[in-house]
């Protein structure tokens, strides 16, 4: 009857140890606003700010140069340079259209 009487207050006293842990604290965190948050109303706000966008532009042309080159390759426009074979061997794999889908 004790042991009943123990394990039934030591489970209540996890419980509201447990429920005082979880909501201590929580508005401090959930009132801050997210960190890095940007939009058109507080991002350009100074000169390092445009250059970042503008430098976001540009480096989306990288992705679409190596696609570009690499397509050139597959036709008869260009072929695989290097100094040897092995050099640059997948792409020419690509340029003598023996390449899987790796």
């Amino acid at each position: 009857m004790k042991k009943n009487r123990f394990f039934k207050k030591s489970i209540l006293a996890v419980a509201i140890m447990g429920t005082a842990i979880m909501h201590s604290g929580c508005d401090k965190f959930l009132a801050i606003d997210p960190l890095y948050t940007q939009d058109s109303e507080n991002y350009f706000q100074t000169p390092v700010d445009y250059e970042r966008a503008l430098t976001g532009a540009y480096d989306l042309l990288q992705g679409s140069f190596v696609s570009l080159w690499i397509g050139e390759i597959a036709s008869d426009n260009s072929i695989a340079g290097g100094e040897s074979v092995t050099d640059t061997e997948g792409l020419h794999e690509i340029d003598n259209m023996s390449h899987d889908a790796v």
